[in-house]
């Protein structure tokens, strides 16, 4: 089990995401997930999603150890080309090898990616967003980007309670088709999009997030496992750190 140092995390919004992040890869490990899909609950889905990941999988090196699913950086796509279709299936969706990805609404990690991330979070001393793309640029861990993305955040409009994916954000953050509009349609593929787990970080304060996810969960017919986030009121968690 890897030992969490506390006293590099100043911040206290860097130590919450950062301890969240440290216990799900330590989780990874101990169930001996080959891979997980770790994600934030304010998010949503392209409605194909389970047909793309398919796709994916069968052209994703077996050497892979971080894959976005999600992004939000304008830098990915834009260098290099993508990973060759040899069956040449035509899909948009495109595998590249990542470059400045940032953001962790939606990323898979393998399990010997989820071991090196335990121990480079060890002194995290910057946003873990941050972190992973720093090691993905000095080439300390393989990474890949699905462009476009797959999965997006969610943006509540200021003219009335609907999500409005990648709202605020530049169009190529922006989903194709949103599941959240289009509830009602289904894939029968496997119900973790080929990976071993799918965690949901979620806050106890926040059912309304879980609530909505569950909702998707189902009506996509995937498996979620909600996994509790840390809490800066959270004393006893906090305790774990000293």
């Amino acid at each position: 089990t890897s030992q969490f140092n506390s006293e590099s995390h100043n911040e206290p919004q860097l130590l919450q995401k950062a301890l969240a992040s440290h216990n799900i890869y330590q989780s990874i490990v101990d169930h001996n997930y080959r891979s997980a899909l770790i994600l934030e609950d304010n998010i949503d889905f392209e409605l194909n999603i389970k047909s793309i990941m398919t796709n994916i999988h069968r052209i994703l090196p077996d050497n892979w150890e971080i894959l976005y699913l999600g992004h939000c950086s304008n830098w990915e796509g834009k260098l290099g080309e993508p990973l060759p279709d040899h069956n040449q299936v035509q899909f948009i969706h495109k595998l590249f090898k990542s470059k400045r990805p940032y953001c962790t609404h939606a990323y898979a990690v393998s399990h010997r990616g989820a071991l090196k991330l335990l121990n480079k979070l060890v002194n995290l001393t910057t946003p873990i967003d941050l972190e992973l793309t720093n090691m993905i640029t000095a080439n300390e861990i393989t990474s890949y980007t699905i462009i476009p993305s797959i999965i997006s955040r969610c943006y509540i409009s200021d003219e009335s309670t609907g999500l409005y994916p990648g709202k605020n954000t530049a169009d190529v953050f922006s989903l194709n088709n949103s599941t959240l509009f289009s509830l009602g349609l289904n894939y029968e593929l496997n119900n973790t999009l080929g990976f071993s787990h799918i965690y949901v970080l979620n806050l106890e304060s926040r059912q309304d997030r879980r609530e909505k996810l569950e909702n998707l969960e189902k009506k996509l017919n995937l498996k979620f496992e909600f996994f509790p986030a840390v809490s800066l009121d959270d004393e006893n968690a906090l305790k774990e750190l000293e």
